[in-house]
């Protein structure tokens, strides 16, 4: 079963690679995997960045033209393969949406992916190495053919709800897979409506957020993104939409329709609507 990874990004040379390294220094099968990522239309030095330091030979190279729930969107895609890590990349780069906007990024990787299941990371996460048995995409892997909501649990205590993993049938079923910027609420509003044996807590495998927000490190993606759409969040941000119910709906609809036929060897059956990573964990398993 393949595994896409998609992650928008700006500016963040540094960040990325650090998120992106740890998945893949954990990781098990790399044969059955992508990453893809997508840049501003000016971002184009960092992208140039991230490809030197995956060591990608370019394989092809496509414009695409593509009608979304949203509005129509025309972007290039680089498909690559990492020498460094013996993997495939593609490398995405278009118009600027803005992080207000950032659903339109996770559509377009979403559109151009071709794994059964789709990973959200975000550039500011990094996974905390981890000996055990099962690497996280094995486990993602336990939902081959079925339906499930895997959530990576945040370090240290935190209410965590990204990153995800989760079938990309979801996408498929209203051509979106979120209708805003809030997609990591999303996944926890979907899961509240769906049957409870969908949610997948994944105690093993945690992240920690290094975010720049609010720090003395914030860059220009914060300032520009996060401040600026905390003072407009329900004012003037043109094209944001709250979840759309029906939507909902329909993947609730389909899962009626599709039951899962088995379960995985993580926790399920949580009361998804006061979740509570911590429950379970703290092994001490977990290194910086």
């Amino acid at each position: 079963m393949k595994i896409s990874v998609f992650c928008p990004t700006r500016g963040r040379k540094k960040l990325l690679p650090r998120g992106i390294d740890s998945l893949l220094n954990n990781a098990s099968d790399k044969s059955n995997m992508e990453f893809i990522f997508r840049f501003d239309v000016d971002d184009i030095s960092t992208l140039k960045h991230i490809m030197k330091y995956y060591n990608v030979e370019e394989t092809s190279t496509e414009t695409i033209n593509h009608t979304f729930t949203w509005g129509s969107s025309r972007f290039k895609v680089i498909n690559t393969f990492s020498k460094k890590h013996k993997v495939s990349m593609k490398f995405i780069y278009g118009k600027r949406h803005g992080y207000n906007l950032i659903n339109k990024y996770n559509d377009e990787a979403m559109y151009i992916s071709d794994g059964e299941y789709l990973v959200h990371w975000t550039d500011d996460f990094v996974l905390l190495d981890n000996d055990v048995k099962l690497k996280w995409d094995d486990v993602i892997r336990e939902g081959d053919n079925q339906n499930f909501v895997f959530f990576f649990p945040l370090n240290p205590k935190w209410n965590p709800i990204q990153p995800v993993a989760f079938p990309r049938k979801f996408y498929e079923i209203n051509n979106r897979c979120c209708p805003n910027v809030l997609d990591d609420w999303w996944y926890l509003e979907l899961c509240k409506i769906l049957p409870p044996d969908v949610p997948v807590i994944m105690d093993d495998w945690r992240v920690e957020h290094r975010a720049v927000w609010r720090t003395s490190d914030q860059d220009d993606t914060s300032s520009e993104g996060r401040c600026e759409w905390d003072a407009n969040r329900e004012n003037d941000v043109v094209g944001y939409e709250y979840y759309n119910l029906e939507e909902m709906e329909n993947i609730k609809k389909y899962l009626k329709e599709n039951p899962n036929t088995k379960r995985t060897t993580q926790r399920h059956n949580e009361k998804i609507s006061k979740l509570n990573f911590d429950k379970g964990g703290g092994t001490g398993r977990w290194k910086r």
